[in-house]
């Protein structure tokens, strides 16, 4: 099912590279070290903030969700612990919605990679060409409407989102049963910026 909502933008990781950074380049300047991944793996993400100092929408749905599929029968059947990171238990704290970078190049997916559509990244390029990874190729679109038709934010002014933007934003819910615990994601489909709001509005989480 796809879901939609609407929310305060508050940051945002590099819209084309994510948290991946190649050995030997220089990160983003608002990349914690500690998020940077160096080889392409499930570790590399692109991640959007949602502010949630005045609106609690979003931690509410994911409490929701989280009741529905853990009373579902055959749900993590081996009892492994909700993975602390991102579970409620601070909703001041602005939502963080991820989606993946890169899948791992199977026999089964030449038709999948072959649907990216997107001009790539010389960072992600290269790591498509000699790695065993390939890019998602449902990376997250970035929009804003001018006049009948919605055009990608890079053609926009500014020709990027910040902090305060009101943005439309489409998603799914995936849950996710790992190796030590389980986890929700949000993983959005499209962003678009309808508006800005005042500053009092986007808080300081």
């Amino acid at each position: 099912a796809v879901f939609h909502t609407v929310g305060i933008w508050r940051w945002n990781s590099d819209m084309e590279t994510g948290n991946y950074v190649p050995i030997g380049e220089s990160a983003p300047a608002k990349l914690a070290e500690s998020r940077i991944q160096s080889e392409p793996n499930s570790l590399c993400q692109f991640s959007y903030a949602i502010g949630t100092n005045h609106d609690k929408t979003l931690w509410e749905a994911q409490t929701v969700f989280e009741k529905l599929v853990t009373s579902t029968k055959g749900f993590n059947r081996s009892k492994k612990p909700r993975r602390p990171w991102q579970n409620g238990s601070n909703t001041n704290s602005p939502y963080v919605f991820s989606s993946q970078m890169f899948f791992k190049r199977t026999n089964f997916t030449s038709r999948k990679e072959a649907s990216v559509s997107y001009s790539l990244h010389p960072w992600i390029a290269d790591a498509a060409k000699n790695t065993s990874y390939f890019p998602n190729p449902d990376r997250p679109a970035v929009f804003e409407p001018l006049g009948n038709r919605l055009c990608d934010i890079k053609d926009c002014n500014p020709p990027y989102l910040r902090t305060g933007d009101l943005v439309w934003i489409s998603f799914f819910v995936e849950f996710i049963i790992g190796i030590n615990n389980w986890s929700t994601t949000f993983t959005p489909y499209e962003f678009v910026r309808v508006g800005t709001v005042s500053p009092d509005l986007v808080g300081d989480a």
